[in-house]
């Protein structure tokens, strides 16, 4: 857990090849936060065997939707409770690459080989808009950075 944080960042591995990421409350008392794939996301950073971050295709660049955050994104969890963020498994459209949608980004053409992989949020938000824009504010929302521990994939 961030030490000013109430919520912990987990990044783990799942079978085959494939992430998931959860929030989990480790505070002592219900706790609000913000979590939206395209407007507050969760985001990994993919390092490779040679220390360089492979760098993603955000598809945010071409793909602006038209409604702003909704109320939807907002949540609450209990102590000790936890919410799956994200996902994924990496795919191989090619004979020596992989990729992996992670939310809004890709991470394309990845050769085989071991990453070293972490996970990222920075909660900022705490207002959202209905269907006619009438902005609204969420009181007592969770605001700061989480990172995950990091972990290690090998795509063979």
């Amino acid at each position: 857990m961030n030490e000013d944080s109430p919520f912990q960042l987990v990044l783990e591995t799942l079978t085959p090849l494939g992430l998931q990421t959860r929030l989990v409350n480790g505070s002592s008392t219900a706790q609000k936060y913000c979590y939206d794939s395209f407007w507050q996301s969760c985001d990994l950073v993919l390092t490779n065997k040679a220390g360089e971050v492979v760098e993603a295709y955000d598809r945010r660049t071409i793909m602006m939707p038209s409604s702003p955050i909704s109320q939807y994104a907002f949540g609450s969890l209990g102590p000790g409770e936890a919410e799956i963020l994200q996902s994924w498994q990496f795919e191989k459209p090619g004979k020596n690459e992989y990729q992996l949608r992670w939310g809004h980004t890709i991470f394309q053409e990845l050769p085989p080989g071991t990453y070293q992989i972490v996970a990222q949020m920075e909660c900022q938000r705490d207002s959202w808009a209905d269907e006619d824009r009438k902005w609204y504010t969420e009181d007592g929302i969770w605001k700061g950075s989480l990172r995950s521990g990091q972990i290690k994939i090998n795509l063979p």
